[in-house]
């Protein structure tokens, strides 16, 4: 059965209407769901309190029509708990405002004129708030700050979320959404985190996002999102094998990786706090990509991580270029390689082998180019991607670079021509690099063949953008 309708059999079938939908200010929608009446709904099914209705599910109240229900109203008096419920809903008839517009994102008009009578009703009735959106729960987990999404309480716990806070101005539960080992992963904004329980081997799934309602926006409805992105917010594991030479930059120990999708790039480990990476939704299966995180039986390293899921809709701003694993959108900000750290001491191969992949960053208007510029001065810890020891000889073009780590950069002058693109070895001679080619995009690539001797600490650039 629809929401929005009770169906009636038997004698009482034309006295009892189809009740639709209540929608206040802010859309959202009243169900008459709470476990308070859960033995009551039983009842009147089976008929035992002289209910003529057979088919009794979660009702949604339409107070208009509610009010001019008289009839309706007289069986649902000889139940004491219903009656209050109903009278006092059918009072907001008069006073309901009707619906915001689809489209409309303004929080101020989430919140109906009949504030302090429905916050009286949150214990016994749902809420549903039709688009959740973003929220500042009142704590943190594992002592660091997240995001929730804004729903009614009922929708949290059934989610297997965590209400912490209150949002949309109390008639909200700001809902902290987690997942753990095993887990398959369809609400936005969810967080894996890893805790004292974690297995060695984790696996989590990702899936279509589950939105919990249907919209009528026609444009949203045929597209919804087209891209998963997801944020390591803290990200610690075993950095790659420094030590053994069939292996050295692998990570063997410990390992996060992505399989059954298209943006699939390799095994990454160690430090990779404030990295992001995209996955887009191609397949036609609602299963968009599978995470793998192994951990060995030891370590030297205080293992954890904590990554926000967010689904990104394919009209958005944050949609990536077909192609880009990792996306940047700021004016200014920070492109570097997997487990990226500087400096380590001694000197050892910090850089991840295996990868292959492109970073991107977005087109703004009034800005027609891109200027890299190394983010540390002191050479070679900004750029080492390949060659022997500390300063290692830069090394430029294809032929130089071909069976080496290097990165690639499609670079033209303001005039079109042309600029070396395709940089290995341990420095870069000329400085800034700057492109006017649009989109921007760095290709990067490692190989699995590194010595003991090497010192690859991959690269780190600090990108702005330069006006036309």
């Amino acid at each position: 059965m629809k929401q929005g309708k009770v169906e009636a059999s038997g004698s009482g079938a034309q006295t009892l209407q189809a009740v639709r939908v209540l929608r206040l200010r802010f859309q959202e929608v009243v169900y008459l769901s709470s476990d308070h009446f859960g033995m009551q709904k039983k009842q009147m099914m089976s008929g035992q309190l002289g209910f003529p209705c057979q088919k009794f599910l979660v009702i949604t109240v339409s107070l208009s029509e509610l009010s001019n229900c008289s009839s309706t109203l007289a069986v649902f008096r000889k139940m004491k708990t219903v009656r209050k419920i109903v009278v006092v809903l059918a009072l907001l008839s008069s006073v309901a405002a009707s619906s915001i517009g689809e489209n409309e994102v303004s929080y101020a008009a989430r919140q109906p004129r009949t504030g302090g009578i429905i916050k009286s009703l949150l214990p016994f009735i749902n809420l549903k708030i039709k688009n959740p959106f973003e929220c500042r729960p009142g704590s943190s987990v594992n002592g660091y700050p997240v995001l929730g999404t804004c729903m009614s309480q009922y929708d949290c716990e059934t989610a297997g979320g965590e209400v912490d806070g209150e949002c949309a101005s109390g008639y909200g539960r700001c809902c902290v959404l987690s997942a753990n080992c095993g887990d398959t992963i369809t609400r936005n904004r969810t967080y894996i985190i890893s805790n004292s329980t974690t297995a060695s081997t984790c696996t989590y799934t990702i899936s279509k996002e589950k939105l919990g309602f249907k919209t009528t926006n026609q444009i949203a409805e045929a597209i919804g999102a087209c891209q998963v992105r997801l944020d390591f917010e803290e990200f610690v594991l075993n950095g790659p094998d420094v030590t053994t030479p069939a292996s050295i930059s692998q990570c063997i120990e410990d390992s996060f990786e992505i399989t059954g999708n298209q943006n699939a790039f390799g095994k990454i480990c160690g430090n990779n706090e404030g990295q992001h990476i995209y996955l887009p939704i191609t397949s036609t299966s609602d299963t968009i990509a599978t995470i793998n995180i192994v951990r060995s039986a030891t370590s030297t390293v205080d293992r954890k991580w904590r990554i926000r899921v967010t689904y990104i809709p394919c009209l958005s701003n944050m949609t990536a270029p077909p192609g880009c694993l990792q996306y940047f959108t700021e004016d200014t900000g920070v492109i570097k390689s997997f487990n990226y750290v500087g400096v380590s001491t001694p000197p050892v191969t910090t850089e991840i082998g295996s990868l292959e992949y492109t970073a991107c960053i977005s087109e703004k208007i009034g800005s027609c180019a891109v200027s890299l510029t190394p983010t540390l001065a002191t050479a070679p810890q900004s750029f080492h991607v390949s060659g022997v020891g500390a300063g290692a000889a830069a090394g430029v073009g294809a032929a130089t670079c071909a069976t080496l780590d290097y990165i690639a950069i499609l670079a033209v002058d303001a005039t079109g021509v042309p600029r070396e693109s395709i940089y290995c070895g341990g420095t870069i001679t000329t400085l800034p690099i700057t492109t006017y080619v649009r989109p921007f995009s760095l290709f990067v690539r490692t190989d699995d063949t590194e010595t003991a001797t090497d010192v690859n600490t991959g690269f780190s650039f600090t990108y702005s953008r330069v006006s036309c």
